[in-house]
This record gives C-alpha cells, sequence and structure tokens, in this order.
C-alpha cells in the first residue's frame, strides 16, 4: 500500500511504509507536473502515474535521481515525455539495460530512456522552482532534487532512514562530502531514497555514519587486510546483516571490496 503525504506547497512524497521499497514524489508547478523517481515496478509505477496526472493532468517531466532499477523500473509502459538525468545516472542506466537486457525482458521491465541530459544541474523554472543537482557518492550519477520555496529536498539514496545506506556501488567518503554540502543548504524536509520522511538532521546523522565506516574502510585496506576478513570486520563493528544487508548483499560488497575499493582476495 503506498502512502501519499502531502507536504509542503503543491508537493507530494510516495513511499510504501510496510516494505522499506523506495520513495518517490511529484511536485505540481504552473509548467506542469515533475515526477520524481518511479519506483520499482510497472504496477507500482502506474499508481504513482495516476496520482501525478490527477488534476491538472499535464505531466513535464520525470526525474531519475540515479541510475538503480528500483528507482526507474516502474517508468516502464508511461507516456512519451520529458526525462530528465545527469550524465553519470543516463549511462548508468544504459550500461545496465545493455547487460541485464534479457532478464528485464523477462521480469517485464522497460524503463524511459533520458531525453534532457545534464552535467551538474538542472533548474525547471516555473512556480515553483525545481531544481535537480548531481553530487555523487551512492552511484555513478547520485542527484538531488530541490524546491528551494519550499525548502524540500528530495535525497534519492544519499539518504537511507530504517536500514543502513548500500555503499556497495559507491564511495562512501564522496558521499559523506556530498551530505556536507547538503547540510549547508536551507532545507525543511527530506524524502530519503528509502524510509520515513524526515527533517533535515538526518543529514548530518548519515553523514556521521558514512565517515566512520570509510575511515574503517580505508584502515582495513591500508592495512593489507583481505576481502573476506574485512567483510566480517565491518559486519561486526557496523551490523551490516542486521542493518539490511541479506547474504547476497554482502557477498555483492565483497566483491566491491577486491574490484572497486584495491582489497585483495
Amino acid at each position: 500500500m503506498h502512502v501519499f503525504t502531502e507536504l509542503r506547497g503543491p508537493i507530494t512524497a510516495v513511499r510504501e511504509e510496510e516494505s522499506g521499497n523506495p520513495n518517490a514524489g511529484f511536485v505540481r508547478t504552473t509548467e506542469g507536473t515533475i515526477i520524481i523517481d518511479a519506483l520499482r515496478s510497472p504496477a507500482e509505477g502506474a499508481t504513482l502515474l495516476q496520482a501525478a496526472q490527477a488534476g491538472s493532468g499535464r505531466l513535464r517531466a520525470l526525474i531519475y535521481t540515479h541510475e538503480h532499477v528500483d528507482h526507474h523500473g516502474g517508468s516502464t509502459g508511461y507516456p512519451a515525455l520529458e526525462v530528465a538525468a545527469s550524465e553519470g545516472t543516463d549511462r548508468g542506466i544504459r550500461d545496465f539495460v545493455g547487460r541485464y537486457r534479457t532478464q528485464l525482458a523477462e521480469a517485464g521491465l522497460n524503463p524511459l530512456m533520458a531525453t534532457l541530459v545534464f552535467d551538474s544541474s538542472l533548474r525547471f523554472l516555473g512556480d515553483p522552482e525545481v531544481r535537480v543537482v548531481e553530487l555523487g557518492g551512492h552511484a555513478t550519477g547520485s542527484s538531488v532534487v530541490y524546491i528551494p520555496s519550499e525548502r524540500v529536498l528530495f535525497a534519492g539514496d544519499l539518504i537511507f532512514l530504517g536500514r543502513l545506506p548500500w555503499v556497495g556501488t559507491g564511495s562512501p567518503r564522496k558521499w559523506a562530502e556530498s551530505l556536507r554540502t547538503l547540510e549547508e543548504w536551507d532545507i525543511q524536509t527530506v524524502v530519503p531514497g528509502h524510509g520515513p520522511i524526515a527533517g533535515k538532521e538526518v543529514l548530518a546523522e548519515q553523514r556521521s555514519w558514512l565517515e566512520a565506516f570509510a575511515t574503517r574502510l580505508e584502515e582495513l585496506q591500508a592495512g593489507g587486510t583481505a576481502a573476506d576478513t574485512a567483510i566480517k570486520a565491518l559486519d561486526e563493528e557496523f551490523g551490516l546483516a542486521a542493518g539490511g544487508y541479506s547474504e547476497p548483499l554482502l557477498q555483492y560488497m565483497r566483491q566491491a571490496l577486491t574490484e572497486r575499493f584495491g582489497f585483495t582476495g
């Protein structure tokens, strides 16, 4: 069951409270409705689309915060519309679709590709103005969507609440730097990529965890720790399994240690 929460002004956040699945949302502007991420499945995406079209009916754009399929798979079956994504996100999605074309077809997923690709930032003028800024950290093209007049931030997967942040596809150090940047913005409400809507304080809380994780990761790598030993140490010290890292995710994380973080096998 998806919960639609009206935030400040014409902004609606969409989340499924029970499962911890990804969040999404939409903003009604004078130039049309802007959807932020598309949820995971075609059925979920259709529910989001129907709500976004209710009333005004006019769609202006769909924004992807990053390339992970649980945030764009729901665009399958959407009508043709402007799809905005950073260059990193667009590249990540195209690479993913090319690599897993057969599996996506079997799952009935055919997400829309970006039609409006930007380098670092993008502004949708109108009332309210909507800004998209790529900061990086969680994924290749991690972006946030900011509505300055309402002080609302859609953080994408730069914020996880109710579970530990997934660090297997990004850079914990860069991620922490991105959150430090966001702490300087005028924000009152944060819609995370996963978890409940919160206040600005979650930015510093998540940053502190990521900084501690990055420091420990660097210590283990500098000490020549093998990947298997490092995973066990990180799990014990940070509670990875208890915090939402399933066994497949732990194995994926171990692979990331060798392929991306310089650990020995």
